[in-house]
């Protein structure tokens, strides 16, 4: 199975969105870059991943950002996000961004599935590729 690993929140308003999760959540946030922000649910290591099993952090999205969703989305870890990718299209979902690099860690791709849901692909640079799947 493939977990999901990560949250995206589409905002309007960066700055008040870090206050409110930050108030009400305890959620501790960074600014990433002008559109996004990286949140903090729970403990995390020296690299930003989470120390307590199951638990996810993620990022606010500003929307006004021509790449942005206007809803929440997840993004689920894969060993190989080209062969996964693959996989979707086969099964009907539609390809929205090819993989991008994300230096030092890893990448990311989204999609839409057949529903029509925004959904997000992450290839940890430390995970191996697995052979191509038949699904």
């Amino acid at each position: 199975m493939n977990s999901v690993i990560h949250f995206e929140l589409p905002v309007k308003s960066l700055e008040r969105a870090q206050e409110f999760y930050s108030r009400v959540f305890g959620w501790v946030t960074s600014n990433f870059d002008a559109a996004n922000v990286l949140v903090s649910t729970t403990e995390t290591d020296e690299k930003g991943v989470p120390t307590k099993v199951g638990a996810i952090n993620g990022s606010f999205r500003k929307t006004d950002d021509v790449s942005a969703s206007t809803t929440p989305n997840i993004v689920i870890e894969v060993a190989d996000i080209k062969n996964q990718l693959e996989i979707v299209t086969r099964n009907g979902g539609v390809i929205v961004d090819e993989p991008t690099d994300i230096p030092g860690m890893g990448l990311f791709a989204r999609f839409r599935d057949t529903e029509g849901n925004l959904v997000g692909l992450w290839q940890n640079n430390a995970l191996k590729a697995v052979p191509p799947s038949s699904l």
